[in-house]
Formats: structure tokens, C-alpha cells, sequence
């Protein structure tokens, strides 16, 4: 019996790495590798792939943030669909959570690429072994989630959903009534556009990282008086702090 039960765990150990070397190769999708691990039929199979593009056109436009509950039952083919507008810098959070560890859920974000058809272009997928995505908007456009669980899903769940800002705010405990302008607004008349964003704060009030970077530049010059310099190599950009009362004695990586 222990020579079968060695034998059997060095079959399943050897086609695990033939799974992976051939994925590495054909690059499937979660939902491809899921009906493969898991044995699924194809006519099964086609029915739950059929009930997924059904609900693509038929989605619930939300504001987030967003939750709702109710329950997953087997081959009940339940698909959730909904849309909402996201703008450049904001993350986009969604969070599945049921009672069982084991259930997969499939959640895949399509983002509107044109305004004339109603054409998306799949742009985030979760790992199905994880109930979490993540995804920060570039740029300003309309997104269609798709949340399917697998096909013997049984389970109560709660969707929540929530986006925040990339950058957090750049002056401690300062909320958004600090802001005095922004971003664009014009300048001489029109004739040009502020490229920066004033917050004013009381004196000695601390000047913070709004992201994970390091200190390019620090120093006193030119119209921006003192200033700080801090590379955002996630984003490949630098946030420009000037008119700074003083510098605290800091360099290298910041967060």
C-alpha cells in the first residue's frame, strides 16, 4: 500500500509539472485551467461560458462604494454584471467573501473602448484562487465587472466594492477643504493653465509622501522656492512639492 500511495502522489506530482511547463507554453485562461483541473464536461461547460456572456449584456450600473449579499447554488449558473465609471488615479477594489475558503469565484474588469458600440476590452482578471481584485484606472472610462462563481459554488457571499485615490493626501491630517486650486485652472486670464495644486496648512504643519518613492532633488530654487522632488518609478513620474516653509533631514526611499 505505501509503494501504490508513492506511486500515485508521483503521477499527480508529475502531471502538475506537465500542466505548468504546457501553461507556460499555451497561456490558458482561469477559466480554461478550471475546466481542465477540475474535470469539467464540455457541454457543462459551454452552458456556464454561455450564461457568462448573456449576463456581459445585461449589467447593473452602481456608485461605489458598493455591497450586496445573497447566496451561490450549485449549477445555478449565476453570473453578476455591473458597470460604473472610474477616472485616471483612482483604484478600483473589489473583495468576495463567502463562508467556504474553497469556493472559486472567476471576476474579470472590461473596460468601454468606444463610445458609438457597446465594446469592452478585458483589461484586470483575479487569480481564481483568490476573492480580490485590484485596478487602477489610467484614464477616464466606463467598466464593466463580471463576478461568475464555479459551477458547484454553495455558499452565502457579500460583494464589496470601493475605489480610492493612488496618491494619499499629501499634507498630514488635511482634507480636501485645503485645497485652494487645482490642477488646469487658469491662469493670467486663460492664457495658461496651473500645472499644480495648492493646499494650504498651518505653519509647521508635515509635508508627506503621497506614494511609495525616493528623493530625486531636495533643495532651495528658482520660483518654487524650497522643494522636494519625489520619483514615483511605479508610475514613472515625479510629484513636486514647493513652497515649503522648511526640509526635514531626509533621503533615499520613502513611503
Amino acid at each position: 500500500m505505501k509503494i501504490l500511495s508513492l506511486f500515485l502522489i508521483l503521477i499527480i506530482t508529475s502531471c502538475s509539472q506537465v500542466n505548468k511547463a504546457s501553461d507556460f507554453i499555451t497561456n490558458p485562461t482561469a477559466k480554461e485551467q478550471y475546466k481542465r483541473d477540475f474535470n469539467v464536461s464540455d457541454e457543462l461547460f459551454q452552458i456556464w461560458e454561455n450564461t457568462s456572456k448573456t449576463a456581459f449584456q445585461d449589467s447593473v450600473e452602481i456608485s461605489l462604494p458598493y455591497a450586496e449579499t445573497g447566496k451561490f447554488y450549485p449549477k445555478n449558473f449565476s453570473v453578476y454584471s455591473y458597470e460604473t465609471d472610474l477616472q485616471p488615479g483612482e483604484v478600483f477594489k473589489l473583495e468576495v467573501e463567502t463562508d467556504s475558503t474553497k469556493q472559486l469565484v472567476f471576476i474579470e474588469l472590461f473596460e468601454k473602448t468606444a463610445d458609438t458600440i457597446n465594446k469592452f476590452e478585458k483589461v484586470e482578471s483575479n487569480d481564481f484562487q483568490k476573492k480580490i481584485l485590484s485596478f487602477e484606472a489610467e484614464k477616464a472610462a466606463t467598466y464593466k465587472l463580471v463576478i461568475q462563481p464555479e459551477i458547484e459554488a454553495h455558499t452565502p457571499f457579500k460583494f464589496k466594492m470601493e475605489k480610492n485615490p493612488a496618491y494619499l493626501f499629501p499634507v498630514s491630517e488635511g482634507i480636501n477643504a485645503n485645497v485652494q486650486s487645482y490642477w488646469g485652472a487658469n491662469r493670467d486670464g486663460g492664457a495658461r493653465s496651473h500645472e499644480g495644486i495648492d493646499i494650504f496648512a498651518k505653519r509647521g504643519t508635515p509635508v508627506v509622501a503621497a506614494t511609495n518613492g525616493s528623493i530625486g532633488y531636495k533643495g532651495e530654487k528658482g520660483l518654487g522656492g524650497k522643494q522636494v522632488w519625489l520619483r514615483d518609478r511605479k508610475r514613472n513620474q515625479s510629484l513636486y512639492y514647493a513652497h515649503l516653509d522648511s526640509i526635514a533631514n531626509v533621503s533615499g526611499k520613502v513611503k
